[in-house]
C-alpha cells in the first residue's frame, strides 16, 4: 500500500498559454479576436445581445451577428466588415440554421427550412445554401428533401474535410455535391425509416475524404 502525498500548490498559478488556439469574445459591445497570446484585437461594435462564434480554419474570417438580424462577416484584422445574409432574405425562407465553415474555405453551409406550421413535429422541406462571407453572394447547392420540425439532425450534411465536397442525407439515400454545386454521386443506401416521422442518416466522412460511413435508422433503436 502506497500512502498518497500531498502536493502543496504553488503561491500564483501559471498563466494558461493561448498558443496554438483563436477565440473571439464581446467585451462592452466590442467583438474581439485574439490569435493566441498576442493581443485582443478589436474588429467592431456589436451590441451587448449579439451572437458570434464561426471563425474560419485560416483564422482569417470571422462570421456574426447583431441584434438588428442581419448576419455579418468581418477579417480578422477589422478590415472588409460586410452584411453576409440579411434579415430580408432570412425572412423569406422562415427559418434558417447555420452549419458553419466548409473547411479550408471562407464559404457558410446554411439550411433552410419551410415548415407548415411551427408545431413540433410538422413537417418541413429543406433547402441549402451556401454563402461566400467573402463576396456576400448565396448560391443554392440543393433541395434536400423533407424533415420533421425540431426532430432532425446536423449529421446528415457533412462537408468533406478537405473542403471540396458536401454530403447531403435523405431517405431517398445519400447524395454527394462539389461545392459548385456539380451532383457527383446520388442516391446512396435509400431506405426505409422504421418511425414514421423520417429520421435522417448520419454520415461520416473518412478523415482523407476519399469515402464516407452513413448509419441509417431503418430499424428499432433504443436511444
Amino acid at each position: 500500500t502506497v500512502t498518497p502525498m500531498q502536493t502543496p500548490l504553488p503561491a500564483v498559478l501559471p498563466k494558461f498559454s493561448w498558443d496554438g488556439y483563436v477565440l473571439t469574445f464581446i467585451k462592452d459591445g466590442d467583438l474581439y479576436f485574439q490569435d493566441g497570446n498576442n493581443q485582443p484585437v478589436k474588429l467592431t461594435h456589436v451590441g451587448e445581445k449579439s451572437y458570434y462564434g464561426n471563425i474560419s480554419d485560416d483564422s482569417k474570417k470571422i462570421f456574426f451577428s447583431r441584434n438588428d438580424g442581419n448576419n455579418y462577416s468581418i477579417n480578422s484584422d477589422g478590415t472588409q466588415e460586410q452584411v453576409v445574409i440579411s434579415k430580408e432574405w432570412r425572412s423569406s425562407l422562415k427559418t434558417t440554421r447555420f452549419l458553419g465553415f466548409i473547411p479550408h474555405t471562407h464559404l457558410l453551409l446554411v439550411e433552410a427550412l419551410f415548415c407548415e406550421s411551427e408545431e413540433w413535429g410538422s413537417p418541413c422541406s429543406v433547402s441549402l445554401f451556401i454563402a461566400d462571407a467573402d463576396t456576400g453572394d448565396i448560391r443554392k447547392l440543393t433541395d434536400a428533401g423533407l424533415a420533421y420540425q425540431n426532430n432532425h439532425i446536423d449529421k446528415n450534411i457533412a462537408p468533406s474535410p478537405d473542403g471540396t465536397m458536401i454530403a447531403v442525407g435523405t431517405t431517398e439515400g445519400t447524395d454527394i455535391f462539389s461545392v459548385d454545386g456539380e451532383l457527383i454521386r446520388e442516391n446512396i443506401l435509400p431506405y426505409k425509416p422504421f418511425l414514421e416521422n423520417s429520421l435522417l442518416p448520419s454520415i461520416f466522412w473518412l478523415p482523407d475524404s476519399s469515402g464516407i460511413l452513413i448509419a441509417i435508422p431503418d430499424s428499432k433503436f433504443d436511444s
